[in-house]
Protein backbone atom coordinates (compact mmCIF):
# COMPACT_ATOMS: atom_id res chain seq x y z
CA UNK A 1 0.00 0.00 0.00
CA UNK A 2 1.38 3.74 -0.43
CA UNK A 3 2.33 5.20 2.68
CA UNK A 4 1.64 8.96 3.81
CA UNK A 5 4.51 10.55 6.12
CA UNK A 6 2.40 11.69 9.32
CA UNK A 7 3.95 13.16 12.70
CA UNK A 8 6.46 10.79 13.90
CA UNK A 9 7.03 8.53 10.59
CA UNK A 10 4.76 6.93 8.14
CA UNK A 11 1.36 5.44 8.25
CA UNK A 12 -0.20 3.22 5.54
CA UNK A 13 -2.72 5.14 3.43
CA UNK A 14 -5.98 3.77 3.74
CA UNK A 15 -7.80 1.85 0.79
CA UNK A 16 -10.49 3.69 -1.27
CA UNK A 17 -14.27 2.45 -1.78
CA UNK A 18 -15.08 0.02 -4.52
CA UNK A 19 -18.30 -1.66 -5.58
CA UNK A 20 -16.34 -4.39 -5.21
CA UNK A 21 -16.23 -4.49 -1.91
CA UNK A 22 -20.25 -4.70 -1.10
CA UNK A 23 -19.63 -8.26 -2.58
CA UNK A 24 -16.86 -9.59 0.04
CA UNK A 25 -17.42 -11.32 3.01
CA UNK A 26 -15.18 -9.01 4.71
CA UNK A 27 -17.89 -6.01 3.73
CA UNK A 28 -19.84 -6.40 7.23
CA UNK A 29 -16.94 -4.97 9.02
CA UNK A 30 -16.86 -1.89 11.17
CA UNK A 31 -15.59 0.06 8.88
CA UNK A 32 -18.20 1.09 6.47
CA UNK A 33 -18.09 3.44 4.06
CA UNK A 34 -21.14 5.53 1.37
CA UNK A 35 -20.97 4.94 -2.21
CA UNK A 36 -18.07 7.11 -4.47
CA UNK A 37 -20.13 10.15 -6.36
CA UNK A 38 -18.87 8.17 -9.16
CA UNK A 39 -21.38 5.43 -8.26
CA UNK A 40 -24.36 7.44 -7.36
CA UNK A 41 -24.47 8.99 -11.08
CA UNK A 42 -23.90 5.85 -13.49
CA UNK A 43 -26.43 4.39 -11.22
CA UNK A 44 -29.14 7.42 -11.94
CA UNK A 45 -27.86 7.89 -15.63
CA UNK A 46 -29.44 4.10 -15.96
CA UNK A 47 -32.24 5.20 -14.32
CA UNK A 48 -32.97 7.57 -16.51
CA UNK A 49 -32.60 6.04 -19.87
CA UNK A 50 -34.73 3.41 -18.59
CA UNK A 51 -37.27 5.94 -17.36
CA UNK A 52 -36.78 7.63 -21.09
CA UNK A 53 -37.05 4.40 -22.67
CA UNK A 54 -40.28 3.27 -20.77
CA UNK A 55 -42.38 6.27 -20.12
CA UNK A 56 -43.18 6.98 -24.05
CA UNK A 57 -44.75 2.93 -24.17
CA UNK A 58 -46.50 4.28 -21.31
CA UNK A 59 -48.05 7.11 -22.16
CA UNK A 60 -49.13 6.14 -25.56
CA UNK A 61 -50.71 2.77 -23.75
CA UNK A 62 -52.74 5.28 -21.59
CA UNK A 63 -53.88 7.17 -24.52
CA UNK A 64 -55.62 4.12 -25.94
CA UNK A 65 -57.03 3.09 -22.89
CA UNK A 66 -58.72 6.57 -23.03
CA UNK A 67 -59.81 6.53 -26.59
CA UNK A 68 -61.28 3.25 -26.10
CA UNK A 69 -62.93 4.21 -23.09
CA UNK A 70 -64.20 7.06 -24.30
CA UNK A 71 -65.68 5.57 -28.00
CA UNK A 72 -67.26 2.73 -25.19
CA UNK A 73 -69.00 5.08 -23.69
CA UNK A 74 -70.58 6.77 -26.93
CA UNK A 75 -71.78 3.65 -28.60
CA UNK A 76 -73.60 2.80 -25.26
Amino acid sequence: TAKRKVRGGYAPRKAAFTLAEVFSPFYLSPRRVAFTLAEVLITLGIIGVVAALTLPALINNSRNKELEAGLKKIIQ
